[in-house]
């Protein structure tokens, strides 16, 4: 559950984020996720009460119950005191414009990130990364190095969340500027909290008319509906693709299952305990959509751009998404996502092109 202070950083953000672009109407590829916190609006993934959870040999997902003040941005069931949810298609199609966020030399880019400055050495704003937490004494202390661009023109004095030691400095900062050679020259900068959103087109409301009493509810949902997929998946293997659980309302909790099967034969399987429907997607495509990208965070090692995670989530009308969260989309990379099927593979760059 989101803060009252929560609540008014969302705020201010999304005003913030309407003026910028009336103000400056070339920038059409907002920056829409802010990595690196704990904080992600009204919904919550993994590492916390909701979790990632894998049903079988699915892609499951728990989604945290939304506001039940979120304005609908689409089409789709809106069942009585439910909030809708955007769909698939042109309404969130920025989702999969990959030459949009594709980066070249010499275009303007936008980011924020961990900025380290040290004693002597050239600033360098760090990518988001997964770091293993190692117990230490003494004095905190500014890192040496991090993965990610060297910036020319960073105003440490500028910095949100600013800590010097020995010469070094650390603090935190949203930045515009050139990209060029893994380099960007900074034309404006301003600080901002080391926050994280997630995107607001996760889905709420089933993709199936849901009628009260029918779907299975409960704070035991999870473990029956886990257990119900599996047994499913071991006489029908391949025929789930996506499943999920649900919030279109703060007591309501409904699991999801995207088939390649009749979505009838499967809804009667489980007694109509479930809402099931018809996946766009094998699981043979997904898996072939998300192997070059699997790969690459297999051999990438110090190599930049690097990819942040892979996997698989569930897209605004409950289709399954292939997630890859990555520094930075160049051609090759919105090239291996342009060969897999149409609105299947989703780019989420750290390093954002704008105009």
């Amino acid at each position: 559950m989101n803060s009252p202070a929560d609540d008014d950083f969302d705020r201010t953000l999304r005003d913030w984020g309407d003026d910028l672009r009336a103000s400056a109407p070339g920038i059409s590829v907002p920056l829409d996720r802010f990595r690196g916190g704990s904080h992600r609006g009204t919904w919550t993934l993994a590492g916390s009460a909701a979790a990632v959870i894998a049903i079988g040999t699915s892609a499951g997902l728990l989604l945290a119950g939304g506001d039940s003040g979120t304005q609908p941005a689409g089409g789709g069931p809106t069942p009585s005191g439910s909030a809708a949810v955007r769909t698939a298609g042109p309404a969130n199609a920025e989702m999969f414009a990959y030459d949009l966020l594709t980066v070249h030399d010499g275009d303007p880019v936008e980011v924020q990130g961990t900025v380290i400055i040290p004693a002597g050495g050239a600033a360098k704003l760090c990518a988001p990364r997964a770091v293993a937490a190692v117990g230490t004494t003494g004095p905190r202390t500014v890192p040496a190095d991090c993965a990610g661009v060297a910036v020319i023109g960073i105003d440490a004095g500028a910095l949100s969340d600013r800590y010097e030691y020995e010469g070094s400095v650390e603090g935190f900062a949203r930045v515009w500027g050139t990209y060029r050679n893994r380099t960007i020259t900074v034309t404006r900068q301003m600080g901002s909290e080391h926050r994280t959103s997630e995107p607001d087109w996760l889905p709420t409301q089933p993709p199936c008319t849901v009628k009260p009493g029918l779907y299975a509810t409960g704070p035991d949902l999870e473990q029956r509906f886990a257990d119900d997929v599996a047994h499913y998946e071991s006489t029908h293997p391949g025929s789930i693709v996506v499943t999920a659980i649900v919030h279109p309302a703060p007591s309501e909790s409904v699991g999801i299952i995207g088939t390649t099967d009749p979505p009838g034969e499967v809804s009667a399987a489980f007694e109509g305990r479930y809402c099931a429907y018809a996946s766009d997607f094998t699981k043979a495509q997904v898996a072939a959509a998300r192997a070059p990208f699997d790969a690459g965070m297999q051999r990438q090692a110090a190599a930049f751009p690097a990819y942040t995670s892979t996997g698989e989530t569930v897209g605004p009308d409950g289709q399954a998404l292939v997630d890859v969260q990555l520094d930075m989309i160049t051609p090759e990379i919105a090239a291996q996502a342009e060969a897999a099927p149409r609105h299947l593979v989703w780019l989420d760059p750290w390093i954002r092109p704008i105009g």
